[in-house]
This record gives structure tokens, sequence and C-alpha cells, in this order.
């Protein structure tokens, strides 16, 4: 089944959404506060994506960044595919305050605003493209360049184009290419313009007009004004087509974001040739998707809760880093350091070193020397306790520290993982690949550095003694 190829052009960003708890006073209100990723072009491009849309994403985010860290994985785990400038520009941010189901504040900070992304640059990968998305956090010269390039690679029916308004004061960029160059040779492939009842208002008033059907006075076209749980109207050719109420949803968490998940839904539909009403279908479905979730947009989860595999563990065996690591340690000799009570004190420290790694690398490649890693972090996270620190220490050296256990057991623990290793073979490309390691194992009521130093020398041991080993001091 071919799957339609959405170039989507606009804003990413941190959502942080703050719900006021309503017998809270004053202005240091109490509530809870949820972190997620957002963005108009994101949020549509979610419901896209939902629909089995493949998704082409432009935008531009700020350059060594911990938010746009935390945004590129989000998108790579969305599946879409990246287009991202990075500049020193501000951090994209979207802050809202809410009481109840009803957005009271927000404050937003879009770094795409700031820069003009030319589409002339992705014009081979624009070629591909069915349908182009485009939201109005973009800069006017971005907009203009990727009308001008949809035109560019026409098919024998014409690419749509879907502009989505963002804020009343963004939807204004409206008017000022509508008597453009670029807006009078585009009129006829924007089949659609998505704005809320407030950047519709704002939009007619400055125009000097209270009709909705005057928003056709600025480009002829579909207008989709949505109002969250208060209804859809569209209007086209100067008529009001179509008005319905939104149907009642169970289990609503917000109607944040419901604009951009109708959107979704509606230009999803339109794009493969559906009529009116099963837009507003498709929209009010992803509506009620949206609906379920604390934040903004169709994806559920909430981004804090992968935070700790974001910052803190090692991309490649999914353990832990060798920095957070290096913290752990430090706050356990420091607890050993105070605690009166020895008992508490007991820990034990294993150090593994995978056995003659290079030669893996040499013989079958890097890529086999990964696989390889990654096989042996899963097997040791699989064999030691969710409260034990197992980290990637440095190259092919795994280390894991257990407060509460014995030298003894550390040891059985450290024997067990060597054996499964041993037993193993790794496949890699039709290849099975064996391997086996040495630990160095301490344990007691030292404090955890100290240990940490008598487990290395027993790792050396352990090498010098013959390898595929485990000797403890």
């Amino acid at each position: 089944m071919y799957r339609l190829r959405y170039a989507t052009v606009g804003s990413v960003h941190i959502d942080i959404m703050a719900d006021i708890y309503p017998d809270t006073q004053g202005v240091d209100r109490r509530g809870d506060i949820t972190l997620s990723v957002g963005g108009t072009a994101f949020n549509v491009a979610s419901a896209l994506s939902i629909l089995k849309g493949h998704i082409d994403f432009f935008s531009a985010l700020k350059t060594d960044s911990l938010f746009t860290r935390l945004i590129i994985i989000k998108l790579k785990e969305s599946g879409f595919t990246l287009y991202i400038q990075q500049k020193e520009m501000p951090d994209g941010g979207f802050v809202s305050l809410r009481e109840g189901k009803d957005m009271i504040l927000a404050v937003n900070s879009t770094p795409v605003e700031h820069v003009f992304i030319d589409a002339a640059m992705y014009g081979n990968i624009l070629k591909k493209s069915d349908v182009f998305v485009i939201d109005l956090n973009n800069s006017i010269e971005t907009v203009e360049s990727f009308l001008k390039e949809s035109l560019q690679h026409q098919k024998p029916e014409q690419k749509p184009v879907y502009i989505l308004g963002v804020s009343e004061e963004k939807a204004l960029k409206l008017l000022s290419f509508r008597d453009s160059e670029s807006a009078r040779n585009t009129r006829g492939i924007i089949k659609g313009i998505f704005l809320n009842r407030h950047e519709a208002r704002n939009l007619l008033k400055t125009i000097g007009s209270t009709e909705y059907t005057d928003l056709c006075n600025i480009i002829n076209t579909t207008w989709v004004v949505t109002a969250d749980k208060y209804g859809v109207m569209i209007f086209s050719n100067k008529k009001l087509i179509r008005y319905v109420d939104t149907p009642g949803f169970n289990k609503v968490m917000s109607f944040e974001g419901s604009g951009d998940a109708f959107a979704g839904g509606f230009i999803y539909t339109h794009s493969l040739g559906g009529d009116i009403e099963m837009c507003i279908q498709n929209g009010f479905r992803l509506v009620g998707e949206c609906a379920k979730n604390y934040h903004s947009n169709t994806i559920p989860g909430n981004t804090i809760e992968g935070v700790d595999n974001i910052l803190f563990r090692d991309a490649l065996t999914g353990l832990y880093s060798r920095a957070y690591f290096e913290e752990q340690i430090e706050y356990l000799s420091a607890v050993a350091k105070r605690e009166k009570d020895i008992e508490k004190r007991l820990v034990s420290v294993i150090i593994f070193d995978l056995d003659k790694f290079k030669n893996i690398n040499d013989t079958y490649g890097h890529a086999a020397g990964d696989e390889v890693l990654k096989f042996f972090g899963k097997l040791v996270a699989s064999c030691v306790r969710k409260s034990d620190i197992s980290a990637r220490y440095g190259g092919e050296e795994i280390v894991v520290i257990s407060p509460g256990i014995s030298k003894s057991i550390a040891c059985s623990v450290a024997k067990r993982i060597r054996k499964k290793l041993e037993e193993a073979a790794i496949p890699y490309n039709g290849t099975p690949i064996q391997v086996t390691v040495s630990a160095g194992v301490a344990g007691g009521y030292d404090d955890p550095r100290a240990l940490l130093e008598k487990a290395d020398k027993a790792l050396y041991e352990a090498k010098k003694g013959g390898r595929n080993r485990v000797v403890y001091v």
C-alpha cells in the first residue's frame, strides 16, 4: 500500500503544561506539571503519521541544547524523516497554564521563525512529496519558499498545500503574502487554511470585518475554523458550507491541541479526495485520541518519563553512562562516610572486560563489535537487580555496583554472567560470534571508591591469569 508523503515544515518544541489545583490561591499556585514534545507542525505530523502517512519533517532548533536532544529523539521515535537545521537561536519551548480542561495562558518560543529554510535546498526530496503542510510559525520567507517549491514539482494533478494558523499574531502573516507573486501563483494549490476561532476573529478584525465568509477574500480557498469543544465551521467561495458541533468524547484530559489533531485528520482525508463529511469525521476521530492525553498531540506518552534514557544511558548498550556512574559512586561514598550503621555500608563492585575485543573489531568489523557490546549489555542487565547500577565504564568495560550485596553473592553473579556469555553465540550477518569475559570483584564496608580500585586490580589478575575467569579480592 502506497503511503502519502507529507512535506511538513514548521515548529517543534518542548511543551510544559501546568495544571492548577482548583483549591489554590495567589500567584504561586500548586498543580501538576507535564512535559512532552509539541508544536503546531509536529502535532499535525503526529496525527498524519498515526494515519500511516510518511512524514518528511523540516524545522530549525537551537544547537547544543538539552531541549534539542529531547526533541530529536522524540522525532526519530515518531518515525519522521528529519531535515533539521541547528543554529544559535532561542530554545524551542511552549509553556501553558491550564485550569480544568481549558488553557488560560501560554508563552511560546519558536526557533523556526528566526530562520529562513530555503525549500530549494531540498528540491530532490520535495519532488517525492505528495502534500505540503506549512505552519505559520515559520518566517514569511520560508512559507513563500515552500509555496514556490510546491509549484516546481507538480504531478499531472496539482500537489495540495495546507497552511496551519498558530496564534492570533502569527495568523496575520496570511495578510503579508496574500498579494505577493508567490501567493498569486499558488492560489490554486492552497487547498485549506486552518485557524481556531480566536485567530479567525483577530484576522477579520485586522481587515475590518466581522463576517467569517470574508476570510475567503484574503485567499480564495477552503477555510477550516475550529474552536476546541465548540465545533467546526468550514467556509469556501464566501459561503459557510458546513457547521458541526463537536461530538461528546469520553475520558477527556484536555482539549489542548485538538485543533491540530482535527487538521491532521482533515488533511489526510482531503488529500486522498475524501468528501467534506468524511474529512470532518476523521478530524474528530483524532480529536478524540488527542483529548485522552494530558498534552497537545495524538502520540501518547510523557517525555519526562524518557529523560532517564536520554540523559543518563549509554546509547549503545542501554546501560548507564560513565558520567552517571561517577555521580552515583560519589553519592554512595558520601553515604558510607556519614552512615554509622556498618551493615548499611555494605556494597560490592564488579568490573567486566571483554577478552581480546580488538580481535573482534579487526576480524568482523566495528559494527560486529557494537553488536557484541549490545548483547553483553543486555546480558548484564538481565542478571543483576534493577536497584544495581550497571554502567558502561569505557570501551568494552562494564561495571556493576550493588549496595547491600556481599562479595560472595557478587562473585556468584559475575560467574553466572561469565558462563552465559561463554556459552552464547552472538549472531552477526549470519555468522555466530563467540566471546569471553574476565571480571574482578571486590566487596565489603570500605568506601566504594576503594572497592572500585580493588575490583580493578582483581580484573588485572584475571587477565594475567589467562582470561575468561572471575577473580575477587
